[in-house]
């Protein structure tokens, strides 16, 4: 934060407060993790922020962090958040954000002024992220453990089969972990997240996650590849904006 108040000629006060307000605001992002008949995992989400959305697809770009030449781990955020809604670690895991769509906004704020504890859910994913090493299993019982300013959904991605999951978090504690199936060829195969908590019903007025699943049934195991899950993720109502796709199994090879 430092580095951005001098880059912008800002007040290390004014690039402390946006980090704060975005994540406590968080983000309406629809998010779907899932596994091919070999076990390869796909993890995908698509960012369709009504009001601001093309204020922040203007200004959301890809990093890649880099330590002696080599990219240890990248994520997608917004010009003046150094935090991150979207980070994969080659070799290792990704991690998404979902807003979760429960409490009030001033609650968050309450939470990041008072708790001295609570972490911005997404200075926590870029914590994971960046510790060298970080495979599927730490990642989940790390993104379920450490207090949050707000409430969120946290899906984990890794490099095996079964390796997909939804952290479903409270401030102060986890609500659910929601995993993928440890046999490729059964079910659940596929995980879809809404800004809802899976295990109930979303409302007809924001019903997204019905559709997608209807869509990656339709698509079958059999057929998933990052296009085909680009593709169900771009349906109507599912999306707004444009999407990203990650292989998690491309990543490990590359």
């Amino acid at each position: 934060m430092t580095g951005v108040s001098k880059g912008l000629n800002l007040s290390l006060a004014d690039t402390i407060l946006p980090q704060h307000i975005s994540t406590t605001c968080q983000r309406f992002v629809r998010v779907s993790i899932a596994q091919d008949k070999h076990g390869n995992v796909f993890h995908g989400r698509n960012l369709d922020y009504s009001f601001f959305g093309c204020v922040l697809r203007n200004t959301s770009f890809i990093s890649n962090f880099q330590s002696k030449g080599k990219v240890k781990y990248t994520g997608v955020t917004f010009a003046g958040q150094v935090g991150l809604l979207t980070a994969q670690q080659p070799n290792g895991v990704t991690i998404t954000l979902d807003e979760r769509d429960q409490g009030f906004l001033w609650e968050n704020i309450f939470e990041a002024i008072f708790n001295k504890n609570a972490m911005p859910i997404t200075f926590l994913i870029r914590d994971v992220i960046s510790t060298e090493g970080m495979d599927f299993e730490h990642a989940v019982k790390t993104l379920s453990q450490v207090p949050l300013i707000a409430d969120g959904y946290l899906i984990v991605g890794g490099v095996n089969v079964g390796e997909g999951a939804v952290v479903t978090r409270n401030r102060e504690s986890t609500a659910d972990v929601w995993n993928l199936t440890s046999d490729a060829t059964k079910s659940p195969w596929f995980l879809v997240e809404t800004n809802y908590d899976h295990w109930t019903t979303p409302p007809p007025s924001d019903d997204r996650r019905h559709p997608a699943e209807k869509a990656l049934n339709k698509l079958t195991q059999e057929k998933l590849t990052a296009e085909s899950l680009f593709n169900v993720l771009s349906i109507h109502p599912v999306l707004k904006q444009p999407n990203s796709v990650h292989n998690n199994h491309a990543s490990e090879k590359s």
